[in-house]
């Protein structure tokens, strides 16, 4: 098989060329994304105020929720696939997918109200008698169903490995919005329009989708059949279930900071946040191709052995990357926004806040790996337990003048870092041990900048020391475990 290892000879067969194309070409769309993002968020900020575009982070956050269900249902459909060896089935289980688009789209419509309501019980903020929340709730359900025919078109580009057709539509939709938001943004400078220009500039999307899909070959699609549209659902189903924990696991401060602060402080905050969550561009390549790659991995037993023995590598790798991404969000905070006076009560939190997202975006990789091994029920719990270790710092440091913030996020993400180690090498039986060194630079990254926010000393300063500390470190694990023959790079 393509994209793994193995054979009768014990000959690898990684398909590295074709991998690092696609991988380039996500990361092209996702690369135009971040500037796009990092260029509206002032933009923003500076049109509509704090106050403003803390009401605009509650479409964020709900927009974002939706991509975390879709992101489940792509999953699905190449996981279901992927465990297909009958081509006239497959063809069945693709028709079927668009019957439960379909579904979901009808589901989602008839519940809007509903769902305008929860999100205004999330985030109580008003424009004088006008429940706001409310409004924004309902919008984002609207421009998610009508982006329902792309999001079906992204599956379809993701089985037949058209990864550049898919990140060239992309392109579009995200310069499309970028236009968008900023000029309705600078002429109009109202949250309401803003929300409302984003979801009528789906019309446009739409027939560009349209113009795209019929100069595509069409995959073979089969009827639909009933039991595969209960199989795909019953995939689906505990993988949304992580989806929405993945999102409360990020977004439940956001929540805390809305009831216990208000508009303002929630855009100061979210203006960081927002930035910061950019750095997980690189985890566009998860859904996309890492998911579909640990299928095909698991599914053969030769592979699964591979990545069993792999596996230490590829957390320890994850890590540093995002340690790097910490260093960079710490230069990128006190040279853009620590100095100015209108941000100061921000480093109470921020240097916790970046350690945290940077650690979230390691942890992902672990809940897609746990994902494609069917062990959704793990997923869940690791999720779970996150929240609860950062509900339980806010409940306990509340009133603590924001610092507990940043700490929130500490406490979430650490019990992520070192459940997500524990649980995939249970799941695969992997060393755990080797496994947990991966933890390394997390523990050490995490004291600091929990010692940053307390002492609000410079982050960069204390971040770069303690990651450079604990990347000497593991080069020297590296070295000794090579000297011994107990490390395979």
């Amino acid at each position: 098989m393509s994209g793994g290892r193995g054979g009768a000879a014990g000959t690898v067969d990684t398909g590295v060329t074709d991998w690092l194309k696609k991988s380039f070409a996500i990361l092209s769309a996702n690369g135009v994304n971040f500037v796009l993002n990092i260029l509206v968020i002032p933009i923003l900020v500076y049109s509509l105020g704090f106050s403003g575009y803390g009401f605009f982070s509650v479409y964020v956050v709900v927009s974002a929720t939706f991509l975390f269900v879709d992101a489940s249902l792509a999953k699905s459909v190449v996981g279901v696939v992927a465990w297909s060896t009958d081509g006239a089935e497959r063809g069945a289980i693709i028709g079927s997918a668009v019957v439960t688009y379909m579904i979901v789209g009808a589901g989602l419509l008839l519940a809007a109200p509903l769902i305008g309501q929860a999100v205004q019980f999330l985030f109580p903020l008003r424009v004088g008698d006008v429940e706001i929340a409310w409004w924004i709730g309902v919008a984002a359900v609207v421009e998610y169903v009508i982006a329902l025919p792309g999001q079906y078109f992204q599956t379809l580009n993701i089985l037949k490995g058209q990864q550049l057709v898919s990140a060239q539509y992309q392109i579009f939709v995200q310069v499309s919005r970028f236009v968008t938001v900023a000029a309705v943004a600078v002429l109009v400078r109202s949250v309401e329009w803003v929300v409302a220009a984003i979801v009528l500039r789906k019309l446009l999307d739409s027939f560009v989708l349209w113009w795209v899909w019929n100069r595509q070959e069409r995959m073979r699609m089969g009827r639909p059949a009933a039991r595969f549209v209960g199989a795909l659902f019953r995939q689906a189903g505990p993988m949304v279930g992580v989806a929405l924990l993945q999102v409360l696991g990020t977004e439940f401060v956001s929540v805390y900071v809305s009831h216990a602060y208000g508009a303002e402080l929630l855009g100061k905050y979210r203006s960081i946040y927002d930035i910061l969550t950019k750095i997980w561009v690189i985890g566009a390549l998860y859904p996309a191709l890492v998911y579909p790659r640990f299928c095909a991995w698991l599914s053969d037993p030769a592979q699964k052995s591979w990545l069993k023995a792999q596996l230490p590598r590829f957390l320890m790798v994850s890590s540093l990357l995002y340690g790097i991404f910490t260093l960079f969000g710490a230069l990128l905070y006190d040279g853009l926004v620590g100095h100015r006076a209108a941000m100061a009560e921000t480093r109470f939190f921020a240097p916790a806040l970046i350690a945290g997202v940077c650690m979230s975006g390691h942890v992902r990789l672990g809940v897609e790996l746990l994902q494609a091994a069917r062990a959704a029920a793990a997923a869940l719990a690791l999720n779970g337990a996150s929240i609860a270790a950062g509900l339980a710092v806010l409940v306990l440091c509340s009133g603590c003048w924001i610092t507990e913030i940043g700490l929130a996020w500490l406490a979430a993400q650490m019990t992520a870092v070192i459940l997500v180690v524990v649980l995939i090498s249970t799941t695969l039986q992997s060393a755990l041990m080797r496994a947990a060194a991966s933890m390394l630079p997390w523990l050490c990254v995490g004291a600091a900048a929990a010692w940053a926010g307390w002492r609000h000393d410079s982050v960069v300063s204390v971040v770069s020391l303690v990651l450079l500390a604990a990347l000497t470190i593991w080069l020297a694990v590296v070295v000794r475990g090579r000297r011994e023959g107990n490390l395979a790079l």
